[in-house]
């Protein structure tokens, strides 16, 4: 099942959730998901990345960060 290995952070959920009507669909998918904890070397990590890719988005550099952690596909 897809679901079983999907992992987030809670700031995936706030930024489905911010037009539910368009995102309605993402909101769903993602309540099936683990929170995983998003620790301190992470959060430096995704703002470095950030920081070179010249955007400001860190919902995404994080998810793209515990993506390459975990060596998994986004």
């Amino acid at each position: 099942m897809l679901l079983a290995g999907l992992r987030k952070h809670d700031g995936t959920d706030s930024q489905a959730w911010r037009n539910s009507r368009r995102r309605v669909g993402l909101g769903k998918f993602l309540a099936g998901g683990r929170v995983v904890p998003v620790g301190l070397e992470t959060c430096k990590a995704a703002g470095i990345l950030c920081g070179k890719a010249g955007t400001a988005d860190i919902v995404d550099a994080t998810v793209a960060v515990m993506a390459a952690d975990l060596g998994a596909i986004i």
